[in-house]
């Protein structure tokens, strides 16, 4: 059984209607995946209808899972084949694509600003336009359909998280602040 993940507070800007629709327009045709939804939030009565709506067979492979407990988060997102994080916008920064490359799994993500900073389209993750479930269902099938593509977008995605580690973020810092310093103190400049 091949799983999709969707990680994020169940709001409306977060897009997990979005994720499963997407599901549902793959389900029927892929009796193999499944989709688990880590979160909650206002939005979850409608993923409840979305899934009551379903047929029966595919109601049962989407597990609405609720707020995950953050020591478990890591092994969650380990535990799914694709990740799907479709916010609609409003993303000053894409952490829950760094947890997820983190994790070791491929991404299917919306384009937008916030999570453009972080995986770069056809690097380390598949960007699809905002609210548009079609896009997203065919970025799910070309991941689960293509495994190398899937391989090559969880190995650079495990290079960028490590980029974006505290240590190595801490370590850039500490040269900035040194380098000031220095300027400021008179010493060499741009060493």
């Amino acid at each position: 059984m091949l799983v999709i993940v969707f990680l994020g507070r169940l709001e409306h800007r977060k897009g997990a209607d979005v994720a499963v629709r997407a599901f549902l327009r793959l389900a029927a045709e892929r009796p193999h995946v499944r989709m688990r939804v880590l979160g909650d939030g206002p939005m979850a009565p409608v993923l409840e209808r979305l899934r009551a709506a379903a047929p029966s067979d595919v109601a049962a492979r989407l597990e609405l899972f609720g707020r995950a407990d953050p020591q478990e988060l890591p092994g969650l997102l380990a535990a799914a084949d694709v990740a799907v994080l479709p916010s609609r916008g409003g993303e000053s920064f894409g952490i829950v694509l760094l947890e997820a490359m983190a994790a070791d799994v491929p991404i299917v993500a919306t384009d937008i600003p916030g999570y453009r900073d972080v995986a770069r389209h056809d690097r380390e993750a598949l960007l699809v336009a905002p609210d548009d479930e079609v896009a997203l269902a065919a970025g799910i099938a070309r991941l689960i359909d293509e495994p190398a593509l899937a391989a090559r977008l969880r190995s650079a995605g495990r290079a960028r998280a490590d980029e974006h580690d505290w240590q190595v973020v801490a370590a850039r810092m500490r040269d900035v602040y040194r380098r000031a310093l220095e300027r400021a103190a008179g010493g060499p400049p741009g060493r």
